[in-house]
């Protein structure tokens, strides 16, 4: 069995709220729910998005937007990092249909603006590193709305109004604007999309993904007992996004009990009820879309991780499940021993699971997985309690990267 020795360099605060701290598809814990569902409806905007509240007041201004946002790199505790935060925020990625998907690549919605931070892992690695780090992030202009999130194709966002309904936002880059100049920018802003694709869905929640082929991006719009699908491949999507081609039409499917969330993987599609995981195939598009599986929970808390195989991991403070998926299929199955914990979520390498990571607290405690067993690494204390988390340890055993 492999001997690590457990040094947290890294530590990536990636989802830090306020002042608190087309090619190719692929370009909150459970039960989670938006911070925007408070807000009320306002009138429709140029785009055709509904608003959902009188946010504060809207900024165009370059100079005023980059002031919005804060790097801040720290070492405390053993702890590296460099965390970043966007003033005035009322939205943010913590969940965990989005964050399973791009831990490393916070959004946040502040001031009328979306702000997209698409190079956060290379910028710590450059400060582990000791050298400078660069900055750089994409913001554009919508209307604050339930729920955004990334579209899987080029400079197009998926957006959700405050009526439920679905909008593919295309922002083309010959708008764009870059501060402090063209030539090193930091901040890219693009004003206006120059396409609205929109459908007639009803919902609350928005999850979006694509299945590890990249053949396929796949749009949910959920709330209560049902979700509406929308399925675009990648050889349609210049054609409906950009072209106002004829747009594919929403699958509807209702369940008998109510939805917790839906998270979208590598190898299906997965519906939280209070009973079961529902378990989807995803990798024929939208004519095979089918359940093809389903998870008893058995009252257990559920995680999800995306790689090779998708892990399905639940656990109920004393014993850890985790399912194996691939093309919606359930292929393995483990159960460890693990009492004492808040939350556990697995890392899924190139075929297996091979670390652990739970949370009780402040604390996270590593276990790396082989055959042989599970193995606990050790244990250390974050500066903040994480609102969502994953990382590894690396097989060099000389650190872990851990972003929440």
């Amino acid at each position: 069995m492999r001997k690590y020795l457990l040094i947290f360099l890294l530590v990536a605060i990636v989802l830090v709220a306020g002042c608190t701290a087309p090619s190719s598809p692929g370009g909150g814990e459970t039960g989670t729910q938006s911070e925007a569902e408070q807000v009320h409806t306002e009138s429709p905007s140029e785009t055709g998005i509904q608003e959902t509240s009188t946010d504060t007041s809207p900024i165009s201004d370059l100079d005023k937007i980059a002031k919005l946002v804060t790097y801040e790199t720290f070492s405390k505790g053993g702890f590296r990092g460099v965390m970043v935060s966007v003033k005035d925020a009322t939205w943010r990625s913590a969940f965990e249909d989005f964050t399973v998907v791009y831990p490393t690549q916070p959004w946040f919605y502040s001031h009328g603006n979306l702000f997209l931070f698409e190079e956060l892992d290379s910028t710590f690695e450059n400060y582990l590193e000791g050298s400078s780090y660069e900055k750089k992030y994409f913001v554009v202009k919508v209307p604050q709305s339930i729920d955004y999130a990334y579209s899987g194709f080029q400079s197009t966002i998926a957006v959700l109004d405050g009526n439920g309904r679905l909008h593919l936002l295309y922002y083309p880059p010959d708008n764009a604007e870059y501060w402090p100049n063209e030539d090193n920018p930091e901040l890219i802003y693009i004003e206006t999309p120059a396409n609205d694709v929109s459908w007639d869905t009803k919902g609350k929640h928005l999850a979006t993904g694509y299945d590890g082929y990249q053949n396929y991006a796949y749009y949910v719009v959920w709330d209560s007992k049902e979700v509406y699908v929308v399925v675009i491949s990648g050889e349609d999507a210049e054609d409906v996004i950009v072209n106002g081609a004829k747009k594919p039409e929403p699958k509807k499917f209702t369940f008998d009990e109510a939805i917790e969330n839906v998270v979208v993987g590598y190898n299906g599609l997965y519906v939280v009820t209070p009973s079961k995981v529902h378990v989807f195939k995803i990798d024929e598009g939208p004519e095979g879309l089918s359940e093809t599986a389903t998870i008893e929970r058995n009252g257990a808390k559920v995680t999800f991780a995306n790689g090779y195989r998708d892990a399905v991991a639940l656990y109920d403070g004393q014993t850890l499940r985790v399912v194996m998926v691939e093309d919606g299929d359930k292929v393995d199955e483990w159960t460890f021993d693990a009492p004492g914990y808040e939350e556990i979520r697995v890392y899924v390498s190139s075929k297996s699971v091979s670390e652990f990571l739970a949370k009780k607290g402040r604390q996270l405690t590593a276990y790396s997985w082989e055959l042989t067993g599970i193995e606990k690494v050790g244990t250390v204390t974050l500066p903040v309690e994480p609102v969502w988390f994953t990382g590894r340890v690396y097989s060099s055993d000389k650190e872990a990267d851990i972003y929440y």
